[in-house]
């Protein structure tokens, strides 16, 4: 399987709004790393890394 990150696991954390949660992760120090794209049916999703180089998601899915 091909992976796009050095991860096998990545903690994915709901949010309500995917561009105001990546701006708090990088004026906290964080970066983006991909995304965000549209998963159909689903929502949007990012991946970031926090201070220490930890990489996770961030998902805001469709609005009902």
């Amino acid at each position: 399987m091909n992976r796009h990150f050095p991860k096998p696991v990545i903690n994915t954390i709901g949010v309500e709004s995917l561009d105001e949660a990546i701006a708090r992760v990088e004026k906290a120090g964080g970066a983006s790393i991909h995304g965000p794209n549209e998963v159909p049916a689903i929502g949007l999703q990012a991946y970031g890394t926090d201070m220490e180089g930890n990489i996770f998601g961030l998902h805001e899915p469709l609005a009902k």
